[in-house]
């Protein structure tokens, strides 16, 4: 994922979900979480937009003040809950990484 900057919100984040197989039908999803993790523990777990489409495999996350508001690493995943039971993560094994920057400040470089 792109780094961003403290605070930002303006730019949501979309994904498109895929396992070994190729791009998954979230037409049975019950929902879809956006997880994103630092160095105190999980700072973000609220719910994704499916798309219009959900055969797409696509979902998109738009950030709320409090998930940017602190500069850092966060490691992030994306968890799928099934209409019939059951959770899927992705990805299936490590995660994707968000690094949010320190605004700029009049001290220089």
């Amino acid at each position: 994922m792109k780094p961003r900057k403290r605070n930002d919100t303006g730019n949501p984040v979309t994904f498109t979900l895929k396992d070994k197989d190729g791009v998954v039908d979230l037409t049975t999803a019950d929902n879809v979480n956006f997880v994103m993790a630092g160095a105190a523990g999980v700072k973000v777990d609220k719910p994704c937009v499916i798309a219009i489409d959900p055969a797409t495999g696509r979902v998109t996350y738009t950030f709320e003040a409090e998930d940017v508001d602190e500069a850092g690493a966060y490691r992030v995943e994306l968890r799928v809950d099934w209409a019939g039971g059951g959770r899927t993560t992705f990805p299936s094994s490590g995660y994707e990484t968000l690094t949010i920057e320190e605004d700029l400040t009049d001290e220089g470089p």
